[in-house]
């Protein structure tokens, strides 16, 4: 077994696929993921490719992973709402994908996008709340190291709540390209 640390942002998916494919190729098949971390088995090294879908529901849907089966690709792991799917590249078409045509390529943007703001907004209004808490209720009055502790808690979660949602925007951003190449690409 290897394991290798790594991490993917959401909008890095593509990123995520290829690493996986190189990794393959180089003897090393995926085997799981807790989402730093990836876990790989001795292979011999073959051309494969790996792709990733975005599943909305907690439950994942047999019928979808049979019609994945039916049309030749392997499920690997699920890590979230992440599934992991992977084919030999020599029984595919150049062509051929996990998604059938433009369409579906879009759609599973749409559910990572989607999926993204159901993740964050719980943590974005908890953190809106505990700096209420903080600096707009009668807690600003407490004094002593309790207080001095809420105020420097307070600011440190500021500053990762900070940088947190520039990471966000900047996910959004990527999956909005990642959108209009695909539109671009289906309109010519």
């Amino acid at each position: 077994m290897n394991i290798e640390k790594q991490f993917f942002y959401a909008a890095e998916f593509e990123q995520a696929e290829s690493w996986l494919s190189y990794m393959h190729g180089e003897g090393w098949r995926f085997v799981s993921t807790d989402g730093w971390r990836y876990t790989f088995e001795p292979c011999e090294p073959e051309e494969w490719v790996y792709q990733l879908d975005f599943w909305e529901e907690r439950q994942i849907s047999r019928a979808y992973l049979k019609a994945c089966e039916d049309r030749g690709w392997e499920f690997v792991t699920v890590r979230g709402r992440w599934l992991y799917f992977r084919k030999k590249k020599t029984t595919m078409n150049e062509s051929e994908n996990l998604f059938a045509d433009a369409k579906e390529r879009l759609e599973r943007i749409e559910r990572v996008q989607k999926g993204t703001v159901k993740k964050a907004m719980p943590w974005f209004l908890l953190w809106l709340l505990f700096q209420f808490l903080v600096w707009g209720t009668p807690l600003t009055g407490i004094g002593g190291a309790v207080g001095v502790c809420m105020k420097v808690l307070a600011v440190v979660l500021l500053a990762a709540a900070t940088f947190a949602f520039f990471i966000y925007i900047n996910q959004l951003d990527r999956l909005q390209k990642l959108r209009e190449k695909l539109d671009q690409n289906k309109n010519e």
